[in-house]
Order: structure tokens, then C-alpha cells, then sequence
């Protein structure tokens, strides 16, 4: 991930890709799972995502993983919360940020070790996978399935668009792309797919009008 070009985006205030609301997938998709309330859920990527307030409100505890001190600032603050600050540990690469329900780690994702989310039964990427180039994806979908326990449960949400006409992020990731990452220790359900026109503006100045959004449960089962 280019560290610094996210961090960027939030400092200048340039985070087209934050919804302004609780995601419709999320909400639709969400109790299909059946993650039990008593599980945690991990949230990669998170920024100042609204979607955790919805989960949490679910009785889950939630994990986020950010780079942006920043963004992780304005989730709490505009919660109406001040969180405990705690500094990454001789050793560790992490900082934390823990509110009532949600904590926050800051740093690189791939710093995330599984006892730091102990007790997480579900996952929830609605922005992390697509924001990642084709030569990361690997990683980013190796980690997460080391790092949760088996029969966990992934609801991902990708775009798939003509990224000959215009490159990510968001990038495309198409469905062989999703089965080859997470096929070999999970079983993949394709959940929808559905053609969407509010794209970031770079899209339509590409005159790319429209891509398909597509909504896969993912469950670990090794």
C-alpha cells in the first residue's frame, strides 16, 4: 500500500471514498451471516467508516485498522467520544485507540497479529481490498485469512469496471480474481451483482459511466 498517498488524501481533505452513511450491503447482507453479537468484528482500512457505529450497535466489539491519525481522530470525535490513547509497545508497531466499543489500531495492516483481535468472528471490507493494486492483493488476502480463526466470515464488497479505460483506486477486482485469493482455505459465495453509477469523478472524466459492484460471503473453513 502507498502509505503516503493515503495519508495525503486525509490530510488534504480529499476522501471521496467515505460514505456519508451506514453502507446498504452492509446493513442488507450483514445479518445473513449470523456472526453471533458475542464475536468481534475486524473492519481493515477502516477510516472514519460509519459502518463500525452500525456494527457495534450490533452488540459486536469492533477492530479497525488505520494508517490515518487523523481519520481515526474524527471517527471518535465525531462519535462524541474521547478514546484512551495507548502509545505501540516496546516491540510492537501498532498504536491503539480504544473506545467503549470500538478500538483502533494505526499502522500498517499487515502489522496485525491475531491476538490482537482475539475473539473476532467476522470481517467486514467494503474498501480495503479494491484500494489495494493488483501486486498487493495477495498479501493484504493472505494475511487476513492467517490472522482469523477458521469459520470467521468475510463480507467483501469489490468493483469490477473496464480498467483499461481508467486505473483504481478503486481498483477492479474481478470474481476469478476473488475465488483464486481466498478459494484454496475458504469457501466463496457470490452474494449479488449489481450495476452502480456513482463513481469517484475520475470515472465519468474517462467517460467510464458504470461498473458493477458485487457483494461475495467468504467463510474460512482452514
Amino acid at each position: 500500500m502507498d502509505a503516503e498517498f493515503w495519508l495525503e488524501r486525509w490530510e488534504r481533505d480529499q476522501i471521496g471514498f467515505h460514505q456519508g452513511s451506514v453502507n446498504a450491503a452492509l446493513q442488507h447482507y450483514w445479518p445473513d451471516l449470523e456472526v453471533p453479537a458475542d464475536r468481534g468484528v475486524l473492519v481493515p482500512l477502516c477510516g472514519k467508516s460509519l459502518d463500525m457505529r452500525w456494527l457495534e450497535g450490533r452488540g459486536h466489539k469492533v477492530w479497525g485498522i488505520e494508517l490515518s491519525r487523523k481519520a481515526i481522530e474524527a471517527y471518535f470525535a465525531e462519535g462524541g467520544e474521547t478514546p484512551v490513547y495507548q502509545p505501540a509497545a516496546s516491540g510492537e508497531l501498532l498504536a491503539c485507540y480504544r473506545g467503549a466499543g470500538t478500538t483502533i489500531y494505526q499502522g500498517d495492516y499487515l502489522q496485525v497479529s491475531r491476538p490482537q483481535i482475539k475473539g473476532v468472528g467476522g470481517v467486514f471490507d467494503r474498501g480495503a481490498l479494491v484500494a489495494l493494486p493488483r501486486d498487493q492483493r495477495a498479501h493484504y488476502a493472505d494475511h487476513l485469512q492467517r490472522i482469523i480463526p477458521e469459520q470467521a466470515v468475510i463480507l467483501l464488497l469489490t468493483l469490477e469496471y473496464d480498467d483499461s479505460q481508467v486505473s483504481g483506486p478503486p481498483f477492479s477486482v474481478e470474481e476469478v480474481e476473488v475465488r483464486a485469493l481466498y478459494g484454496a482455505r475458504c469457501r466463496c459465495e457470490l452474494l449479488e451483482r449489481k450495476t452502480v453509477t456513482d463513481l469517484p469523478p475520475k470515472f465519468s472524466e474517462a467517460a467510464l459511466t458504470e461498473a458493477s459492484e458485487c457483494v461475495y460471503r467468504i467463510t474460512k473453513e482452514r
